[in-house]
């Protein structure tokens, strides 16, 4: 695989294609494999090969549905901090993108329960890349527990 295309600080890598990571390599598999093409093959050895090399360029890609396949295959639906199944698991980055983790691997990816998940997301802000408006969203909830409503045209013109 090519990484020289791939940009690890971000978590949708636009405009990468299939080809700038599994480049062409005459007569030998461009998953990595190094199995040998035969003389019908131009770039896979197997089904397999290219199926596992789509995979990874989706989660490279940055593609949420393959990525959490790929995490539910691997998890099972249980939580990595308590060990609980839940079937409304959550896709955590175990280091946040924004503090310099992966964001094109599994590697830096696990499943954590809800309860875990708002309580990772507490301890740790991702405050600094959102909005004012939706910082001091946060601030309310995280004060009084609840989410702030806001005026609507309806409420306006009464």
């Amino acid at each position: 695989m090519d990484y020289k295309y791939i940009n690890t600080t971000i978590r949708y890598q636009k405009g990468l294609i299939l080809n700038d990571i599994f480049t062409v390599n005459i007569g030998i598999c461009a998953c990595g494999c190094e199995k040998e093409l035969n003389k019908r093959q131009r770039k896979w050895a197997s089904e397999i090969c290219r199926t596992n090399a789509y995979i990874q360029f989706s989660i490279i890609k940055g593609d949420n549905v393959i990525i959490r396949q790929e995490v539910y295959k691997r998890d099972q639906g249980f939580c990595y901090n308590c060990g609980v199944f839940d079937e409304e698991w959550q896709v955590d980055h175990i280091n946040p993108v924004i503090k310099g983790g992966s964001a094109c691997t599994l590697e830096n990816l696990q499943t954590l329960c809800l309860n875990c998940h708002k309580d990772k997301n507490h301890t740790v802000s991702h405050r600094k890349a959102i909005s004012s408006q939706a910082d001091s969203i946060c601030l309310i909830r995280d004060l009084y527990g609840v989410s702030p409503t806001f005026p609507t045209k309806s409420t306006l013109r009464d």
